[in-house]
């Protein structure tokens, strides 16, 4: 069944949902993704186009997670969240013990917002702190200060028992004291999630162009290694457990929604730009805003590209996120959910090169990288991705749903 035509159930019905709110007040000079700033007179149509993208699912569904992501979902104005919640609400029912999170900005909380968060299902925030330092969040484009990340802290451990926060390494006025610093603070704070990211330079951003001409460098690569490092040892130390490459979590604290896309399980999303996978179909809706709302609201569809997956293209794609998971990959099981040996997706002689550098090991049937192999990690998977196999067709007797 296509993506695109959603009235009847598929067979593998997802259960999870990604929504993506592209309000922000401005827009930071790091940021690639797809959001309007300073243009919320935008929202109303935003609804109207959920609501129409929504009501393709005719039966209520029960599923394990739901993610408001953005942009800022936390930007839209209390009666305008608590329209999308009620939205959203009619066409999913969280599962008992389910995990619904929201994006937050320091800046938006606490308000009047916090009472509908409070009244929801809503029961894990992602605060976007990026770091404690001012002037490293003004070398960010960042516009909240401490005082509003205090009282936004303080707020959101009032309002739900699960909370993550991002935060951002070597950034332009970075420092290892000032991220040790950062670090520190976030594990004070009483976050039981905390994912770290390296500052990138995204093509097209305000970034990208100031580093062109040499307004803005990167830090010498070694550096970066360093802060990462630290980020490992520190949270390790604090109780928290580096379960996936940017993610560190206290005890039964993960992202379930996250795991959701590490382990190749299907999910829907709606709103522009969201990307879902169904029934072995990864599909992108419009990434222009505007292209969106025009395509949505005059009854087309809001799908800009889709593509169905081969069953050898969906086993790659399981070993690239699998192999994001610090614990890494069960071959066993991939072979069952598959139908497909490693040795038929991955050349032999990439593997023997990659543990000989000691970049990844192959332990008790479970394929992992390295603590050194995470560094090349976006290179190894690249490589991956890319992969020709001699005997691209050699699959195990039987795939599953053949």
């Amino acid at each position: 069944m296509a993506v695109t035509d959603l009235e009847s159930l598929p067979v593998e019905t997802p259960r999870s949902v990604y929504v993506h709110v592209p309000f922000c007040r401005h827009r930071c000079g790091y940021c690639n993704f797809t959001l309007v700033a300073g243009r919320d007179y935008l929202i109303a149509d935003y609804l109207k186009a959920i609501e129409l993208e929504l009501n393709k699912i005719k039966t209520p569904l029960e599923v394990d997670t739901i993610y408001l992501g953005g942009g800022t979902p936390s930007r839209l104005p209390p009666q305008d969240l608590q329209t999308l919640l009620n939205l959203l609400d009619n066409k999913f029912r969280l599962a008992e013990g389910g995990e619904f999170t929201m994006e937050a900005n320091p800046d938006d909380i606490p308000g009047e917002i916090d009472v509908v968060i409070r009244d929801s299902a809503i029961n894990r925030i992602s605060l976007g702190i990026q770091s404690f330092s001012l002037p490293k969040l003004r070398s960010l484009d960042r516009d909240h200060d401490l005082s509003q990340i205090d009282r936004a802290v303080d707020s959101v451990r009032q309002i739900v028992d699960r909370f993550s926060i991002d935060l951002i390494f070597a950034a332009p006025h970075d420092s290892h004291s000032i991220w040790r610093e950062d670090l520190s603070r976030g594990v004070a704070s009483g976050a039981t999630h905390i994912s770290t990211y390296e500052l990138t330079f995204e093509k097209g951003t305000l970034f990208w162009n100031r580093k062109r001409r040499k307004q803005i460098h990167s830090p010498p690569e070694e550096l970066c290694v360093t802060y990462y490092n630290t980020a490992i040892e520190h949270l390790s130390e604090s109780g928290f457990v580096h379960y996936e490459i940017s993610s560190f979590a206290k005890l039964n604290q993960r992202s379930r929604h996250n795991q959701v896309y590490w382990n190749g399980q299907p999910y829907w999303a709606f709103g522009p730009g969201a990307s879902g996978f169904v029934n072995g179909e990864r599909y992108t809706n419009h990434r222009a805003v505007k292209r969106y709302l025009k395509q949505v609201l005059n009854g087309q569809s809001a799908i800009e590209e889709s593509r169905l997956l081969t069953g050898q293209e969906t086993a790659i794609d399981q070993i690239v996120f699998g192999l994001r998971l610090i614990e890494g990959i069960d071959l066993c099981q991939f072979e069952q959910q598959t139908g497909y040996r490693l040795k038929d997706l991955v050349p032999a002689e990439s593997l023997s090169a990659w543990a000989e550098a000691e970049l990844l090991t192959l332990d008790k049937n479970r394929l992992r990288l390295t603590s050194r192999g995470i560094l090349f990690a976006d290179t190894i998977c690249s490589q991956i991705s890319m992969s020709e196999p001699a005997d691209a067709q050699a699959t195990l007797p039987k795939p599953p749903d053949s």
